[in-house]
């Protein structure tokens, strides 16, 4: 008679969190206090679903050989890449009188894509605390986002870059981190339009370009 022996697989164990390098820049030359506040509240937050193992001075000498701005997909991905992480929470902030700007993105390094994007205006802002309840908003809960525009056809831009297009003047954007956010239209006959939006779950904007 045959004995059959039976191994019982081992436990698995929680899967191994995703790699990150996280990194605000000094957008207008003027705000490289709040560039550095900012990463490293975002690098703080960031710690309960991605893991950093690399250290200031590995990030830097990285980044002063970057020329190009690392909030942009195809530079984050490459910047990552030679850090040898799986994302980058990049990032620009600006200071206008005594309100702060964040620019938030994050890019998949093997993908070359990104993920989320923010963008957000505040006043007099605890760092700290604005640097948490940003990354809980761009990696937390997505929203959807529905444009109307006179405008038949068009590119609509989300925080910059290309994310869909107008197709009989309308178009609908999923997976969108709740929160504030630059929205453009750039239509042939039309000028360029460009507004502060915010994203609350599902958003219609209903927008009017000016004709050429």
């Amino acid at each position: 008679m045959a004995v059959i022996g039976f191994v019982a697989p081992a436990h698995a164990g929680p899967a191994p969190k995703p790699s990150v390098v996280v990194r605000v820049e000094n957008g207008d030359g003027d705000s490289a206090k709040l560039a550095l506040a900012l990463t490293a509240g975002l690098r703080a937050a960031s710690g309960a679903r991605y893991v950093a193992k690399l250290t200031e001075r590995q990030i830097q000498d990285v980044a002063d050989r970057t020329e190009c701005r690392l909030v942009e997909p195809t530079c984050a991905a490459s910047f990552g890449a030679e850090l040898g992480v799986e994302y980058v929470l990049a990032g620009e902030a600006e200071t206008h009188g005594k309100r702060q700007l964040l620019v938030l993105s994050l890019v998949n390094v093997k993908t070359r894509q990104r993920v989320r994007s923010l963008r957000e205006l505040v006043t007099n802002a605890d760092t700290g605390k604005w640097a948490r309840g940003a990354f809980e908003r761009l990696v937390g809960s997505v929203g959807e986002l529905t444009v109307v525009a006179n405008a038949q056809r068009g590119e609509v831009l989300l925080d910059g870059q290309l994310v869909a297009a107008l197709f009989d003047g309308r178009t609908t954007i999923s997976g969108i981190a709740l929160g504030g956010h630059q929205l453009g239209i750039r239509a042939k006959g039309y000028r360029p339009l460009d507004i502060d939006i915010t994203v609350d779950g599902s958003t219609k904007e209903m927008l009017l370009l000016e004709p050429l």
